[in-house]
């Protein structure tokens, strides 16, 4: 048996004719890049020759007989090349090939014939080079233009009603090839050309099969009558009983009585009953419940996403996304609460459940960090205060954070500071946002509050400095929290994370981490011994999920080996909670901090966010300490020295600087006048404490000691050694201190 490149003679006996009778027949057709004889000759790119070179391959001296000269010829001889592994003789075709200018329609008849497996092998080929990859990703980029044009879509549609079998099955095979693509052209047809074809475009939907039925779901919604008529026969052939919810809605719905029969018989169709309004309002409710209550639209992917199909009104079109499982039962709830107010119209819960629906999509599809606004809505009305401030108050019960989020930025353009007054003494619901777990909300109550300006004082108001306080404390380091009665098994883990990139705090009785748990913005976790006490272990842990500003930290458990059953108890009973061995490593600790930030809500601020948070709150605390009396000077002067300490932190401290002067206490005014004579500051910073000074005295008064002012001569007589600028600043100092005392 003779072999030559992995080919036995048979085969080449085989391919001899279809090796050379092709080029014949190619000879007789016209230019396949459509330039007629009377244009004269194509131009094109010089063929390979055969030569004289010692050449002794049967298929391969046959092939360059052949005299390929156009890209169907070249890429039938690449690919007999290819099939025998000579490289050498292949790339000679490869070239000509990414030489020619390839028309999309030749590239799609390429495809075809050829398949894109074998486009893909062929970019994979080492021995080619890099010409292989990108004539494969250029043919299969020019197929897919050509498959998808717009007219050629069109032309295959209207050979549907061809009078040959043949081209009608052809164009059908061709349009479901083109996959959801074919689907939404043949729904753009109907919406573009009204009655004309549509029984046609409903059989070829009716032929799609179960693959249609998602799309004509999301049709419904379409505001033409053709267009929903169509989708209502569509699945009703196909018994689409997911379909039935919508059909019912729409059936009570229409204002157009022929088509709520059309929806009604489909129902029957369908399912062989019609509801009535109350079984269709209860079938919509039950649904939006389900979702509302955790329930997914569709069951996910791996990747945690699933595929929607909506109706585009501005363009008249479907639209397919692959989106993630929570965006898309946001966006079916929206869908769902639209049609139950639309069924009941004077039902003040569906009402409420509208808003707070559109809100959350509306949240959902800005993003969590961009503040919403009525132009965002995408509606015709606006919703009142009062149904804004009800979805607030039942978010803050059942922890529903996007929407309550939303409904607290639009108060803050549709209310004023009258929203926080209540006659029965108790804060109210954007007052109540105020100590609630999600941080976002938090934050998003304090502007609205401030914004508001309120002339006088309201129901817990002192929580307004209370939550500034806590977004001021950021540093936006990744920070942890660990409790060990003993000092060196906290000494030890503080250093084990501090190897990792952490800053660690330590405590050493239950009292003290609960304390310090809800006082500092950073901690990303709490590490827990169960050997605390002062609570113990269980009500430390009841005590920091209890409280909003604790709850959704992730918190671990190190037992001890004899309780290490009753630490996983009480992980499984509470959230965010597991249970660890103590980590004597750095890579233990790691591991384990890596498995609760897994816990962590997907909205956890990351460090950047968190110092934004805090310099957006250091600005409204401003305003806060400059009216006092409003928001409770004690509130203030519980925190001084944390207004004291931010004077240092680089991003805060002209802002706390100013805060500190508007406080006015002794304290406060020393601190300032300490920052002041430090000539390792910047003098921007020295003068801007000197101005707070200033801003102090005027408000209360000196209110130095004896012994604070005679310090304060003595740093003005020891700075003859110092910068002009400085012993300027402290003459300042005095200057102002003798003059108040004059007044």
């Amino acid at each position: 048996m003779f072999y030559r490149g992995g080919q036995n003679l048979k085969r080449w006996l085989f391919l001899v004719p279809l090796i050379l009778c092709p080029a014949i027949f190619v000879g007789a057709q016209d230019d396949p890049f459509g330039v007629k004889d009377d244009d004269g000759p194509a131009a094109t790119p010089a063929s390979p020759k055969a030569t004289d070179d010692g050449e002794d391959d049967p298929i391969v001296l046959a092939v360059r007989d052949s005299n390929p000269s156009d890209p169907t010829s070249w890429f039938r001889a690449l690919k007999l090349m290819v099939d025998i592994e000579r490289y050498d003789e292949a790339a000679k075709y490869l070239n000509a090939l990414n030489n020619a200018a390839l028309s999309d329609e030749s590239a799609f008849d390429l495809q075809r014939q050829y398949g894109t497996g074998f486009l893909i092998e062929l970019s994979q080929i080492e021995e080619l080079g890099e010409d292989a990859p990108r004539l494969a990703r250029g043919i299969i980029d020019a197929a897919q233009r050509y498959s998808r044009d717009a007219v050629r879509v069109n032309t295959l549609i209207i050979q549907l009603k061809d009078l040959s079998i043949q081209k009608r099955t052809e164009a059908l095979q061709e349009l479901r090839a083109l996959g959801d693509e074919g689907l939404i052209a043949l729904i753009r047809y109907v919406a573009q050309n009204g009655d004309k074809d549509q029984g046609l475009i409903r059989d070829t939907l009716i032929a799609w099969g179960a693959q249609a039925i998602a799309p004509m779901i999301a049709t419904l919604k379409s505001e033409s009558p053709q267009v929903r008529q169509t989708a209502i026969q569509v699945l009703a052939a196909l018994k689409a009983s997911e379909a039935t919810v919508y059909l019912a809605s729409m059936a009570q719905n229409l204002e157009d009585p022929k088509q709520a029969e059309q929806a009604k018989a489909a129902i029957r169709e369908i399912s062989g009953a019609e509801p009535s309004r109350g079984e269709t309002i209860q079938w919509v409710y039950r649904l939006w419940k389900y979702l509302d209550e955790g329930g997914n639209v569709a069951q996910p992917d791996a990747y945690g996403e699933v595929e929607q199909w909506s109706w585009d009104p501005a363009n008249q079109t479907l639209v397919k996304q692959a989106l993630p499982v929570t965006e898309a039962n946001v966006a079916l709830k929206a869908l769902l609460a639209e049609d139950l107010r639309t069924l009941d119209a004077t039902n003040p819960e569906f009402n409420q459940l509208f808003w707070e629906s559109r809100l959350e999509a509306a949240k959902t599809t800005l993003g969590v960090s961009r503040r919403l606004t009525l132009s965002d809505l995408n509606v015709n009305d606006v919703p009142s205060a009062e149904v804004l401030q009800s979805i607030l108050e039942s978010g803050l019960g059942r922890d529903q954070g996007l929407s309550s989020v939303a409904a607290v930025e639009l108060l803050a353009d549709l209310g004023d500071a009258s929203l926080l007054d209540r006659k029965s003494g108790n804060a109210v619901p954007m007052v109540g946002a105020l100590r609630h777990s999600d941080r976002r909300l938090r934050l998003a109550a304090l502007q609205a509050i401030v914004s508001w300006q309120p002339q006088r004082s309201f129901s817990g108001a002192n929580r307004v400095a209370e939550a500034l306080v806590y977004f001021i404390s950021s540093q936006g380091q990744p920070r942890v929290l660990i409790g060990h009665p003993g000092q060196r098994k906290n000494r030890d883990l503080v250093g084990l994370l501090n190897e990792i990139g952490y800053e660690a705090d330590s405590a050493q009785n239950g009292r003290d981490l609960f304390f310090k748990a809800r006082q500092h913005a950073d901690y990303q976790a709490i590490l827990i011994s169960d050997a605390v006490d002062s609570p113990e272990i269980l009500e430390l842990v009841q005590q920091l999920r209890k409280d909003p500003r604790t709850a959704k930290i992730p918190i671990g458990l190190l037992p001890r080996l004899e309780y290490v059953e009753r630490a996983r108890r009480i992980a499984r009973d509470h959230e965010k909670v597991e249970a660890f061995p103590w980590p004597y490593t750095a890579e233990t600790a790691q591991l384990e901090l890596d498995q609760l930030a897994a816990l962590s809500d997907s909205d956890w601020p990351t460090p950047q966010e968190r110092l934004d948070q805090a310099a957006t709150s250091m600005e409204h605390l401003v305003l806060v300490a400059g009216q006092d009396h409003i928001y409770g000077f004690d509130a203030l002067v519980q925190n001084q020295g944390k207004f004291i300490a931010t004077m240092y932190q680089p991003g805060l401290d002209q802002a706390a600087i100013s805060v500190v002067g508007k406080i006015a206490t002794p304290e406060c005014q020393n601190a300032l006048l300490d920052f002041a004579s430090l000539e390792s500051l910047s003098l921007d910073l020295r003068t801007a404490a000197v101005d707070s000074f200033e801003s102090a005295i005027a408000k209360r008064g000196v209110l130095l000691t004896t012994q604070d002012l005679k310090q304060q001569y003595d740093r003005y007589n020891a700075s003859e050694s110092l910068s002009t600028e400085t012993q300027q600043l402290l003459g300042r100092v005095l200057d102002l201190i003798e003059q108040a005392a004059r007044n």
